[in-house]
């Protein structure tokens, strides 16, 4: 960050006191947020159910040894010293580059509540029941629950603000979670990680990224998929999964043909609804919302740290009803390669140079792509524990989250 010597007496007078004295730690260091990030954070302070995610896990051991609590709790700790993401506070920009700094706390205790049940329907409703997560405080935006019930069976609840975790996330820091468990955490310096990561934000003007995304979506009229189901729901409220399981000779197909013609299935899987989308909308000219990791970049460590690092981009798709089926597909592969140098923006700020009011969308669904394990549980190499998914909320602001999960025996479609 760069601040002239008013702020930066503001900073070290007012802020940073006010930010060590309620979490009882230092800030080891302060960094400019993502424009991702910072996205996220002003649309909380709109609507502070936004972006709030949570997972329930029930905790298994891997050894038929009970499950030690307290054992668990301080490897949670673990996590948390380990992690930069997980010792982060946000607080108001000062320079005028962001709206929003991450300041990381050195040393970090985690909210960490146990609850009291004697079976899995009581633990999951007393976790319903608990306050919830004020995000808007100056303090890293996580909590755990957890609850052992009589017959020893381990539930966990793990809540945190979008600002700090993305989907790869959530694997990682189960992950490291179960090796903490074990006393067999990475000791990789993630806070270099982090230092270089913002670092990299800075390589390349803002300007640049604004110009290419203008210039991509030149013209382009907002598309919305239409609303097949009389149903309302909330705006925030995550919508029910509908899946569709591929298998077999359909399977082996569609990897035959991305084999063949050295094209993904993510590829595909956007060309298919680019075409579905057309019809719907009645347009040759469409777009939608797609995932990119924004980890493929030089950093050591990307791999391994927790963050809200996923953006979603534009894809744009003119049809002209001609071209071959083959050609639609490379030319939405090839519109990421390029997409990628490009990433890291916000959507609102590209929905802001295009025009667009800010309770405007520019689309209102969102291809998402993913590997996935054949069961549903989660966990490490000779790990003492593992964990199996319950359920999840991951309130978005798109209606429509169109999803590809690859197992190795097939696909399914939600």
């Amino acid at each position: 960050i760069s601040l002239d010597y008013q702020r930066l007496d503001d900073l070290t007078r007012r802020l940073l006191p006010e930010i060590e004295s309620i979490n009882h730690s230092t800030v080891e260091e302060i960094f400019s947020c993502s424009p991702i990030v910072d996205g996220m954070l002003l649309s909380q302070i709109k609507q502070p159910e936004s972006y709030k995610t949570l997972q329930r896990y029930e905790v298994l051991s891997s050894h038929d040894h009970p499950i030690c609590l307290d054992t668990l709790k301080i490897a949670w700790q673990k996590v948390i010293s380990r992690q930069p993401a997980l010792r982060t506070v946000f607080i108001a920009g000062l320079d005028g580059s962001t709206a929003f700094y991450q300041a990381l706390l050195k040393e970090c205790s985690g909210d960490v509540i146990v609850v009291e049940a004697k079976t899995e329907e009581e633990a999951l409703k007393a976790f319903s029941s608990l306050p919830k997560v004020d995000y808007q405080q100056a303090k890293p935006p996580h909590r755990l629950t957890l609850c052992q019930t009589p017959d020893d069976k381990v539930f966990c609840q793990i809540e945190m603000s979008h600002a700090i975790t993305d989907g790869a996330s959530s694997s990682i820091l189960i992950k490291d979670l179960i090796n903490a468990y074990g006393d067999n955490l990475s000791s990789t310096d993630l806070v270099k990680t982090t230092r270089e990561f913002a670092s990299h934000l800075l390589a390349k003007p803002q300007s640049q990224k604004i110009s290419y995304w203008n210039t991509k979506l030149k013209g382009l009229e907002p598309c919305r998929f239409p609303s097949l189901s009389s149903m309302s729901r909330e705006k925030h409220e995550c919508s029910s999964e509908i899946g569709v399981f591929v298998e077999d000779k359909m399977f082996a197909q569609i990897q035959d043909f991305c084999s063949i013609n050295q094209v993904t299935p993510a590829s595909l899987l956007k060309s298919a609804w680019a075409l579905t989308l057309s019809t719907y909308v009645q347009n040759q000219s469409v777009c939608f919302g797609y995932l990119a990791s924004g980890r493929d970049l030089p950093i050591a460590g990307m791999d391994e740290s927790v963050g809200a690092y996923t953006n979603i981009m534009v894809c744009r798709a003119d049809l002209d009803g001609q071209q071959p089926g083959v050609a639609l597909v490379r030319q939405l592969q090839d519109q990421l390669m390029q997409d990628l140098s490009f990433q890291h923006i916000s959507l609102a700020s590209i929905q802001h140079e295009l025009g667009l009011a800010s309770d405007q969308q520019l689309f209102n669904s969102i291809v998402s792509f993913q590997r996935s394990g054949d069961d549903n549980e989660q966990s490490a190499e000779e790990g003492k524990l593992r964990f199996k998914n319950i359920d999840g909320l991951d309130p978005t602001e798109v209606s429509g989250v169109l999803s590809m999960r690859v197992y190795t025996s097939g696909l399914m479609f939600l």
